[in-house]
């Protein structure tokens, strides 16, 4: 519907059917529009004005005027229509701040324009404002989430994390929500660049929830690495041994996994595992023809077992002279010598490293201990997402938690926090999923030593 206020474009003005040319008075008009308004004829002010605007649409000022006076006449559409094309000058002028200004305006009207909002949000980057733009862009998420419009609930959201690349508690709300749309390269994407950022900050307990929580929607090598050595470095060596026999069980010849792996047998203590995995990951790197950074790789774990293991005198002789061995080689060998080689095309024998078995009460106190990390852990994850109002996902944190300890204080406390806070809302709390069947401490073994008995690797060449 064309409001009565809307002015004709200045070509349509001089092709109207009468040909007598008639003088425009601009300040005759003003004056009448004043009149007008000051009698409380806001519709006939508002046809002057627009008089004025038609003769002459670059001047804002009379326009801005026209807006308000079509406002005051109750036509809220037009004057919505009108002071978006104000804006949309402004920007044409290069002059966001006045553009936001009218924006700001067209929403006091209409508060449900989200197109207009996102249109602010990005004129708040431009002017340097980014703190602003994400306040905008996280209410319009919000808003559109909350509507069931969740493709334009994550593209605002994937905005926000464009404008703050380091906003690592963005990206994992983010992250969430696109697992929760089973949207799951699109998850790991996120969970990927929050885990490097926390990675790259130090902050090791946050990495470690992440980068598991990364692992459960996706195998990634390079990241059961970093994990691994994150553990070391945290000396929690059995859990490190968990990934290095998940990053072993799906590339067993890596050099890197095979490192780890005897950097995490002398962390437990295995001195002559250690030693094995070292000496037969150096006997199989050897040779001209090797990879550089795989030689690179076993004369680190040889300096391990020989600098922090307590082995043999016969096995550290022929731990150092492999070490003076590959030194030598890769000392002398030309840049272009060293190609990647594919240990399944040398002509060897496979060995066979076995894992000792931890014992029973080991397996269970390992158990108990990484139960209670894992709530603690848990339960921080949930408050998070209590703070964002997903509290469907943070009740299923604590549902979990108080499976593995009905008493954990924490828990309790915050599942009582969201229900009330579910119930002011109007909301009926969903009630508690039904317990699985415990785990038997024989289950818990089978899960703790799955695929650890027999860890195979290329090595040692035939006679």
């Amino acid at each position: 519907m064309v409001s009565q206020f809307e002015f004709a474009s200045p070509g349509r003005a001089s092709a109207r059917s009468n040909d007598r040319v008639v003088a425009f008075n601009r300040k005759k008009a003003l004056a009448a529009a004043d009149r007008f308004a000051k009698l409380g004829q806001h519709d006939r002010s508002a046809r002057e004005l627009a008089a004025v605007v038609e003769h002459d649409p670059s001047d804002l000022r009379s326009w801005l005027l026209l807006a308000s006076t079509i406002e005051r006449t109750g036509d809220v559409d037009a004057a919505v229509r009108e002071y978006l094309k104000i804006a949309n000058r402004f920007i044409d002028d290069r002059e966001p701040r006045k553009a936001i200004a009218v924006f700001d305006r067209v929403l006091t009207l209409d508060p449900e324009r989200h197109e207009v909002q996102q249109r602010a949000a990005e004129l708040y980057v431009e002017i340097g404002r980014p703190d602003a733009a994400i306040t905008v862009l996280e209410n319009v998420a919000n808003q559109y989430l909350q509507a069931g419009e969740h493709p334009r609930g994550l593209a605002c959201l994937e905005r926000v994390v464009q404008i703050d690349p380091d906003a690592v508690g963005r990206r994992l709300r983010l992250a969430e929500l696109y697992s929760r749309e089973q949207l799951r390269d699109k998850a790991v994407e996120h969970f990927r660049a929050a885990a490097d950022r926390l990675l790259y900050i130090r902050r090791l307990d946050d990495y470690i929830r992440v980068a598991e929580r990364l692992l459960y929607h996706h195998d990634d090598l390079g990241v059961l690495r970093t994990l691994a050595r994150t553990y070391l470095e945290k000396n929690e060596a059995r859990r490190a041994l968990v990934k290095v026999n998940a990053l072993l069980r799906a590339a067993p010849h890596d050099p890197d996994g095979l490192e780890l792996l005897a950097e995490t047998f002398v962390a437990l203590d295995k001195h002559e595992k250690a030693a094995l995995v070292a000496t037969e990951l150096a006997r199989a790197q050897r040779g001209a023809s090797r990879a550089r950074e795989g030689k690179r790789c076993a004369i680190r774990a040889l300096r391990c077992v020989l600098q922090r293991g307590r082995v043999d005198a016969a096995t550290q002789r022929d731990a150092s002279a492999l070490l003076e061995q590959l030194e030598a080689e890769l000392r002398d060998a030309a840049p272009d010598e060293l190609d990647v080689v594919d240990l399944d095309e040398l002509d060897a024998e496979e060995i066979e490293i076995d894992v000792e078995e931890l014992e029973m009460d080991e397996v269970e106190e390992l158990d108990a201990s990484a139960d209670a990390a894992e709530n603690d852990r848990a339960v921080a994850e949930a408050r998070v997402y209590t703070d964002y109002k997903m509290f469907q996902h943070a009740l299923r944190h604590l549902e979990a938690v108080l499976y593995r300890d009905p008493n954990h204080a924490g828990a309790l406390a915050l599942q009582s926090e969201i229900k009330e806070l579910l119930w002011s809302a109007g909301e009926t709390p969903p009630a508690p999923a039904a317990k699985p069947a415990a785990k038997t401490s024989a289950a818990r073994l089978d899960a703790m030593l799955s695929g650890l008995t027999r860890l195979s690797t290329r090595g040692k060449p035939k006679s």
